[in-house]
């Protein structure tokens, strides 16, 4: 949805030369108005479906922006050497909800590569968790990722072990709990997770009732996301 985009731009705040990327990138929505926004930067869209792939690179070319738009499992990317790797400023994704471990493809292989590094990762672990490991291993040390995930995941006793492990390692700086119906398509209640590194505390802020109520789904404005954006910084 464009304000959920417009809040992850808000968060993000690209800057001239960034490099940013979208896991997942859909038709383009983050990545076009993140480049109209800041045209100086550099944009990487990673998708596994062809069909969005392709409409996402004609809405690139449309406005003559520096995007690049690839048909690619993005779980892959941590599969190259560093050298040919570039790990990036900014990280967004609105990965898909509630997706079985069997059906992330790749991700199945990269999930086998965490079980070492992440104590109490099962095969039952939210998807989510897997994602935002991805977002936050292909950060630079001063990057900052956003990914929008399920709330479920963030309470459920099974991704306890994964939770307990993100926030020792101060991978966390902020979650925002989300107004329900922000999505058409689905009732699944969200948040939004911030992620980057050396973090001290994390900033929890709920922002379920700042929104304007549609008749099938809720929107930000420009007030409520600059209520948002301000509760990152001010109790």
């Amino acid at each position: 949805p464009d304000s959920l985009v417009f809040l992850a731009q808000k968060i993000l705040e690209v800057k001239p030369r960034d490099l940013v990327a979208d896991i997942g990138c859909g038709w383009g929505t983050f990545l076009i108005a993140s480049s109209l926004s800041e045209p100086n930067a550099q944009y990487y869209g990673y998708e596994v479906n062809a069909a969005n792939k392709v409409i996402a690179s004609i809405r690139a070319e449309l406005i003559d922006c520096d995007m690049q738009i690839q048909l690619i499992d993005a779980f892959s990317l941590l599969e190259q050497d560093d050298s040919r790797l570039n790990y990036f400023d900014k990280v967004f994704s609105n990965y898909p909800f509630g997706l079985r471990l069997r059906n992330l493809g790749i991700g199945a292989k990269y999930l086998e590569s965490l079980t070492e590094k992440y104590p109490g990762l099962s095969k039952a672990t939210s998807s989510d968790w897997i994602f935002n490991a991805l977002l936050y291993n292909l950060l630079n040390k001063n990057g900052k990722a956003v990914g929008i995930m399920t709330n479920g995941s963030t309470w459920n006793s099974i991704d306890t072990p994964m939770r307990k492990y993100f926030l020792e390692q101060g991978m966390v700086e902020c979650v925002i709990s989300l107004p329900s119906r922000m999505f058409s398509e689905t009732n699944i209640a969200t948040s939004m997770i911030i992620l980057s590194h050396g973090n001290k505390s994390v900033r929890i802020i709920d922002a379920t009732k700042i929104c304007q109520q549609g008749r099938r789904s809720n929107e930000f404005n420009k007030e409520d996301i600059a209520q948002i954006t301000k509760a990152m910084f001010t109790d």
